[in-house]
């Protein structure tokens, strides 16, 4: 399945648990893994206890040389690698999702291979762990000096919590200072419920971990009188983009916004996520059919599924894709966030309380309002309850307006029956 690369004189050193990866094993005319040469030019553990692997195919362990560069037809190896694995539907590095390699312990598969495991979804763990760990500092933060898990009671965390609520948020905006210069000052807000809770979450999460491995005897979120987390006092987001206000941004993407256009019409229209919109590929797209694949690791929910995609979206992509001359396994855009862009269409235009996401709500509203079923909404959408999608479907004046004509059609229409049935 996998191609072995030809190794030039001298002998070829791996650094285990890298080698053989690619689940192919080393013959007597020898062989060579790209994947154990990613990363620097130069290989980064020199000096150091390695592996090399001679053209017997036996293993010896000795002391690699100092700084020693890769050879050529290594670096071209590696160039291609991307390209193959995405055609194979493989990672494209050695460490791209938990699991993607995995050690074959098996004497059929011969001793030193290594076996390749397709990762086709996440079995444990995260595949993120920047924002725990950001909550985690705010939680020590707040905790302070370490404290014994035996004291971890009710009252303690209620304080916690209390604590939080108590903190404000401080965040760094860009501002005009006394002289008319821009500089970033610190600017104060109220601390959300959600915030809160997240992080109760997490230390739910943590000293239930701790309850399993017998370091504590009982758990205080089970044994709480009320509930410390409260989703339901958590304030809904119901914000949804009117078709002025999306002409109005749409007028301002132009140089150096241009790209921003088909960020907003395809959010929308797609009714994807951010984060998984813009890890999009080109071979993703179908744009004969006007559909767009999810892939599964992209998703939120890890399960993949298709996309809808407007006669404007297509043309979007259409003359995007033409005047980058992208191909299939290329990345559809080289960027990963429209923040600052983003920032100035909505000052320019004169649109406030508007964020990326709400773009995703404004494509279902919209769908629900032309009458689609909730149902194929969901599934659009990747809920996985239909109550999430209900609880999603943003409420703005248009909708509260239709109500009023629906009210008053039917008031009406009483009415009439009633002066018909005196008459």
């Amino acid at each position: 399945m996998h191609e072995n690369f030809p190794v030039q004189s001298g002998s070829v050193r791996h650094r285990p648990p890298l080698c053989g990866v690619l689940g192919w094993k080393i013959g007597e005319d020898g062989g060579f893994c790209a994947t154990c040469y990613s990363g620097a030019d130069v290989e980064p553990w020199a000096g150091q206890p390695a592996f090399f692997l001679k053209h017997d195919g036996r293993g010896h362990r000795e002391t690699s040389p100092a700084r020693q560069p890769k050879p050529q037809f290594v670096i071209e190896a590696r160039k291609e690698w991307p390209q193959k694995a995405y055609h194979r539907n493989l990672p494209t590095s050695r460490n791209a999702g938990a699991g993607a390699f995995r050690r074959t312990s098996s004497k059929k598969a011969g001793a030193g291979t290594y076996g390749f495991v397709t990762a086709t979804r996440k079995v444990a763990g995260r595949r993120n762990t920047k924002v725990p760990k950001f909550q985690l500092k705010h939680l020590r933060a707040v905790i302070g000096d370490p404290t014994a898990l035996r004291k971890l009671d009710y009252e303690f965390l209620l304080a916690v919590r209390i604590a939080m609520l108590d903190s404000p948020v401080v965040i760094k905006k860009w501002q005009r200072d006394k002289e008319g210069k821009r500089v970033k000052l610190p600017v104060q807000r109220q601390r959300s419920i959600v915030d809160v809770d997240r992080k109760m979450t997490l230390l739910r999460h943590m000293l239930r971990v701790a309850r399993r491995k017998k370091w504590m005897v009982s758990d205080p979120f089970l044994d709480a009188p009320k509930t410390l987390i409260t989703p339901g006092d958590e304030k809904k987001r119901r914000r949804v983009m009117s078709f002025e206000e999306e002409a109005l941004l749409l007028a301002q993407c132009v140089e150096p916004r241009a790209h921003l256009r088909i960020v907003i019409i395809g959010l929308v229209d797609s009714l994807m996520r951010a984060t998984e919109f813009f890890k999009l590929r080109v071979g993703d797209l179908a744009l004969d059919s006007r559909n767009v694949t999810v892939q599964q690791m992209n998703t939120k929910t890890l399960v993949e599924r298709s996309a809808p995609m407007s006669l404007r979206f297509a043309r979007e992509l259409s003359a995007w894709i033409e005047a980058r001359h992208l191909s299939a396994p290329d990345q559809l855009f080289d960027f990963e966030s429209v923040k600052r862009s983003w920032a100035t269409a909505k000052r320019e235009a004169g649109v406030s309380d508007l964020r990326i996401k709400d773009l995703r709500r404004t494509g279902a509203t919209r769908l629900y309002r032309v009458g689609m079923p909730i149902g194929e909404i969901s599934r659009i959408l990747g809920h996985t309850t239909i109550g999430m999608t209900y609880e999603y479907i943003g409420v703005d004046r248009d909708t509260t307006g239709r109500a009023n004509e629906l009210l008053d059609a039917m008031h009406e229409a009483h009415e009439t029956q009633v002066s018909d049935a005196l008459n």
